[in-house]
């Protein structure tokens, strides 16, 4: 891992236009590492920039550098020395992006995910992280780079959003290290505290109960409950309001093994958020086109919408074939 830090730097080192890529599933995780790698190459005199595939939500916008986030895809025909991706397990949506580059360049991922199949030329992948923020982390402590308060506050912001502030199984003796030392730096826990898990709306609260409200407790220890897009439109809140929804309940469930959230999204596809203490649900997410963590995983299946049925609900796909997820969970 050591030998994979030093040759990134090398590469960091001989290039001079860097382009830096989040995931399309915007969560802190990738937002906050994929600015700290741009506010340390700005501060080191490297042209960067910075491509997102998705909008970011307002939760974002206390992080220092979020108005440099391009989403235009033509800044790949532009070029650059350097590829950087940040928390995308799979690396598919880029496939149809990284053809509009002028030539070959080197493609660099930072990522914890256990599915991760290592689909870049060079590839820093660690499992056992708690997130892609401490990944990163230890990429700087082992090439003893300074980190300044805007790369600590967001690193700190990666570490804390998908360790749930450091309650969930993610959570190592590593990134609590890591969260002392960035304090230090400069990065402000209770801002992030603040920005990410005290500001919902009454708009998101309401969509939150109706989610409380459908839980079903299912044979073998499984907590499900779902949200459809028209909940979303008649409580005027927004997709991202569901966000958190599913870390929340496996937090709070006594004695659920796995908690399976469903959500309708906006863009007619169906999202499966799993959790679980001690089984693994990154199977179950791969079985079903996603991946992600033994213990956090997920899935999206694209032109589909959600159906009550008398045994529970169901995936309705757009070929009239349709998945049972209490089945697929026992």
């Amino acid at each position: 891992m050591e030998h994979t830090d030093k040759k990134i730097f090398e590469l960091l080192e001989h290039a001079e236009r860097i382009l830096l890529l989040t995931d399309e599933r915007i969560d802190g995780d990738t937002t906050g590492s994929s600015l700290a790698m741009f506010h340390f190459l700005k501060s080191i005199g490297k042209q960067v920039r910075i491509f997102s595939p998705k909008p970011w939500s307002q939760e974002f916008d206390f992080l220092p550098g979020t108005e440099f986030v391009i989403r235009d895809a033509n800044t790949f025909r532009e070029g650059a020395d350097l590829i950087m991706i940040f928390d995308c397990a799979d690396g598919k949506y880029i496939q149809d992006l990284l053809p509009l580059l002028p030539c070959k360049t080197p493609l660099v991922v930072f990522d914890h995910h256990e599915t991760n199949p290592g689909y870049g030329d060079v590839n820093q992948i660690i499992k056992t992280a708690s997130s892609t923020g401490e990944v990163l982390w230890r990429f700087f402590k082992s090439n003893q780079l300074l980190i300044n308060r805007d790369v600590a506050t967001c690193l700190l912001t990666a570490i804390c959003t998908d360790t749930t502030v450091f309650s969930n199984p993610a959570t190592n003796h590593v990134c609590m290290e890591a969260a002392s030392e960035l304090g230090f730096a400069g990065a402000k826990l209770q801002e992030i505290i603040r920005a990410f898990y005290m500001n919902k709306s009454v708009h998101a609260l309401h969509l939150w109960g109706i989610a409380l409200e459908r839980l079903r407790e299912l044979p073998g220890g499984v907590v499900m409950t779902v949200l459809s897009h028209k909940d979303v439109e008649a409580v005027q809140a927004l997709d991202d309001d569901a966000q958190g929804i599913v870390n929340f309940l496996i937090g709070m469930v006594a004695d659920a093994k796995i908690v399976c959230v469903l959500f309708e999204r906006a863009d007619g596809s169906v999202k499966g958020s799993l959790r679980t203490l001690d089984g693994n649900v990154a199977e179950i997410a791969q079985k079903l086109g996603g991946g992600g963590h033994i213990k956090a995983a997920g899935f999206t299946i694209p032109d589909a919408h959600l159906e009550d049925w008398t045994s529970g609900w169901r995936i309705m796909k757009k070929d009239g074939s349709y998945l049972v997820m209490s089945e697929l969970l026992r």
